[in-house]
């Protein structure tokens, strides 16, 4: 930290390790410390949980001596590779979960981490268009007048330390280490509030839940629209050739392995003959004599070994990448000669370098990763049936 304060005023440089490969960003370290700057700031609003570690540590690689703090986007991409970690606090934000419930249930990780910790005020200028992070936080659209009246009061917050006149993120890392008792009546308590204390209504909350959704949406479908388009080509062609898809998922994933099998089998928009599509979550008896028999992480890739063949595509949904069984159904593909599509979130897992396409939704959050992955196979499917009755 003394080095990066010795170094001030100075620009930092940011790298996301979610869309910057190690060596993308060892290169952008040497030409940060050629031109002068401060430091380098690594990180995201989106969970990268391997990346983070692996760019980090390229970063110190290639440009020893330059700072390097850290702004985690949640408490699993803390590493030891950082010089600092960041102790976010949304000081311009309404929503009280940005504001002080994160902090206080990421106090545990942060006490136990190695790397020391600075606590940090940051506020969201209107840039204009609505972020996720502007909709989530219940941000509102600042100014750069309202900009420097929300510095003050976020300085002063951080002066005033813990206690009834605190801004709670804002008084550091002490004063939260001090309310972690009882952190989940806290959190109870200021969920749902606004400026005031007033009540955030569920109208409020419903719209910044959707224009979150939107917003993510919005970028996956900028960001990966060709990947989206190979998918679609990949299943086009293993359908034309007589192939069949094959779709598998937990949970979440696996209600969506089956609705997806039944848009192909029966129809999506349009009347036209069946399409080959396997949903391997079904067969209650097959799943449980095999997660009986031979564990639960073969039941899908048993599947596969029996039932899949060279030209078929096995599309596995995922929103960690992380799954035991759906690693072992890629890998049971992949030695078949199955063509494997990944639909994954976070940083895609190891999963993702199983795949020969995959598509990775930028989020650490379950429910809206499986709601992006939903919609985009529709899309797939609507694509699929037009390209068929050419």
């Amino acid at each position: 930290m003394s080095g990066l304060l010795e170094r001030r005023p100075g620009l930092l440089v940011l790298v996301d390790p979610s869309r910057t490969t190690p060596a993308q960003a060892a290169e952008v370290a040497r030409a940060a410390r050629e031109a002068g700057a401060a430091g380098i700031m690594i990180g995201s609003s989106f969970d990268g949980t391997q990346d983070t570690e692996r760019v980090a540590r390229a970063i110190r690689e290639a440009a020893s001596g330059l700072p390097l703090a850290l702004f985690p986007g949640s408490a699993l991409q803390l590493t030891a590779e950082v010089d600092l970690v960041l102790f976010l606090s949304l000081v311009s934000g309404r929503n009280a979960q940005y504001l002080i419930e994160e902090h206080v249930r990421a106090v545990p990780f942060l006490t136990r981490h190695p790397v020391a910790t600075l606590s940090t005020g940051y506020i969201l200028v209107d840039g204009g268009r609505v972020t996720s992070v502007e909709a989530v936080s219940q941000n509102p659209r600042l100014s750069s007048r309202g900009t420097g009246s929300h510095a003050v009061r976020g300085r002063r917050d951080q002066e005033r330390g813990p206690g009834p006149g605190g801004a709670g993120g804002g008084s550091g890392l002490r004063g939260c280490r001090d309310r972690a008792r009882g952190a989940r009546g806290v959190g109870r308590r200021l969920a749902g509030t606004g400026p005031g204390g007033r009540r955030v209504t569920p109208a409020e909350q419903a719209r910044a839940g959707l224009t979150a959704l939107a917003t993510l949406a919005a970028r996956v479908g900028d960001e990966q629209a060709e990947t989206i388009a190979a998918i679609a080509d990949t299943y086009v062609a293993a359908l034309r050739s007589g192939g069949t898809l094959f779709f598998a998922g937990n949970g979440g994933s696996a209600a969506d392995a089956q609705h997806l099998a039944t848009e192909y089998v029966v129809r999506y928009q349009s009347n036209r003959p069946a399409l080959r599509a396997v949903a391997l979550t079904t067969d209650s008896s097959l799943l449980t004599a095999c997660a009986n028999d031979m564990g639960f992480d073969e039941v899908f890739a048993r599947q596969v070994e029996a039932l899949a063949r060279a030209g078929d595509v096995l599309s596995l949904h995922s929103t960690s990448g992380e799954s035991p069984n759906v690693i072992r159904a890629a890998q049971a593909a992949k030695g078949r000669g199955v063509t494997v599509v990944g639909f994954v979130g976070h940083s895609g897992g190891r999963l993702k370098d199983l795949t020969d396409v995959v598509l990775v939704v930028p989020s650490d959050d379950t429910a809206r990763i499986q709601e992006i992955h939903l919609a985009i196979e529709h899309v797939i499917c609507e694509i699929v049936e037009e390209r068929l009755a050419k």
